[in-house]
């Protein structure tokens, strides 16, 4: 027996002096137990319309919401004013083409006269006013386009409010003129942050920059006290708008054109085809809304080509892109204003203006407000010998003169 294992021994030496190693027994050459391969199943790739579905469904939500703000909600207000004889949007057509002046004369106040049909107009927007919302009773269908009820007589209405602010700029009881402002900036932002479509979020916008304007003169005047100015100031830090908001109505936007496109009738092929083009135009645009050096490139983007005809709409009368210039337009006056007021009370503290606008903080302001086009954020001031000139540099829009606003 001992014979045998001494010559297996020597047998086994052998082979491995012979340059055959035995393989490690740690670490199998090959694997005892093999899995047998399964061929990985290949991903289809997700359409524009299937990545774009979560914004549209965000769209519905948000529809969803405005259609259910009942509670405090001024829109039905607004939109019962109607044009008549010497009512708010006569007046604001009139002066319009004649200047403020040719009816400011007649109104025997901002308000007009107890029982004229504009001071009736008036109280309506004050009444409107008090409401938290302002946004309309949209109607979300479980199929089919989306209604926005009476949006034609509500556009007409906004378009006609910049009256109310520019006559407020010339009534003599400073308190009640100032207040008259906080109130058309609450219906402007409430306008703004309600809106289900773009062209109602730029109504609002626009009423807030033509706001501001007639603010800005009353500021300039040097009538305010120093405690006013501050009131000015504190009165406009939650106003200021955002992206963010802009974004969701450009989700509503095009969740309503998907159900407008779902409504024509199409074959599937041609409706799927349109749809894909709609929504690569709409996911090209929505990052920008959400990029800070987007004003660097004056809003600018390259939309593939062919597109389907709702995404040409959009192309040319839907492009949001100014609106998202003029909602930075609208962040940076309101900045401008704040701005504005603490050099007037700086000057009425100091009889003077400050040398750079930096020395307003912190006394006056508690930091300085952005210029939301400026790559570095920041206003252009220059002192000068008959006071200060203050710049911002700004997109070519039919509001600024050569790409700038001075104050």
């Amino acid at each position: 027996m001992v014979g045998r294992l001494v010559s297996l021994g020597l047998a086994i030496l052998l082979l491995t002096s012979c340059g055959s190693p035995l393989p490690p027994q740690s670490t199998p050459s090959t694997p005892i137990f093999s899995t047998p391969s399964v061929p990985q199943k290949k991903h289809r790739e997700l359409s524009p319309a299937e990545i774009a579905w979560e914004h549209a469904e965000q769209g519905r939500l948000r529809l969803g919401y405005i259609a259910n703000a009942d509670e405090g909600n001024g829109y039905a207000k607004l939109v019962s004013i109607k044009k008549i004889p010497g009512g708010l949007l006569d007046l604001a057509a009139r002066a319009k083409s004649q200047g403020v002046e040719s009816v400011s004369s007649t109104l025997g106040g901002p308000d007009g006269i107890e029982g004229s049909p504009f001071y009736k107009d008036y109280e309506v927007v004050a009444r409107a006013a008090t409401y938290r919302h302002i946004g309309a009773h949209v109607k979300v269908p479980e199929r089919g386009p989306v209604t926005v009820p009476d949006s034609e007589a509500f556009v007409e209405v906004c378009s006609s409010l910049w009256l109310l602010p520019a006559l407020e700029a010339h009534n003599p009881d400073v308190e009640d003129q100032l207040q008259s402002f906080r109130d058309y900036l609450h219906i402007a932002r409430a306008t703004s942050l309600d809106a289900a479509t773009i062209k109602h979020y730029e109504q609002g916008n626009a009423f807030e920059r033509q706001t501001l304007d007639s603010l800005t003169r009353v500021v300039r005047s040097g009538k305010l006290s120093v405690l006013q100015l501050r009131e000015v100031i504190s009165g406009l830090q939650d106003l200021l708008g955002s992206e963010i908001e802009l974004q969701g109505i450009l989700d509503t936007e095009y969740f309503m054109a998907v159900r407008r496109l779902e409504s024509q009738g199409l074959d599937k092929e041609t409706q799927a085809k349109e749809h894909d083009d709609l929504a690569t135009r709409f996911l090209a645009v929505r990052p920008l809304f959400a990029d800070p050096k987007a004003a660097e490139r004056g809003f600018t983007v390259k939309i593939p080509e062919p597109m389907g005809k709702l995404a040409k709409e959009w192309a040319t009368k839907g492009d949001f892109l100014p609106a998202l210039a003029r909602s930075r337009l609208t962040a940076t006056q309101l900045s401008a204003v704040k701005v504005l007021a603490g050099l007037e009370a700086y000057k009425k503290d100091k009889k003077r203006y400050p040398d750079k606008v930096e020395d307003l903080s912190p006394a006056y302001l508690s930091r300085i407000p952005t210029d939301w086009f400026s790559p570095e954020g920041r206003f252009v001031y220059t002192k000068t010998e008959s006071g200060f000139k203050l710049e911002s540099v700004s997109p070519s829009l039919p509001e600024t003169k050569n790409g700038r606003v001075v104050w």
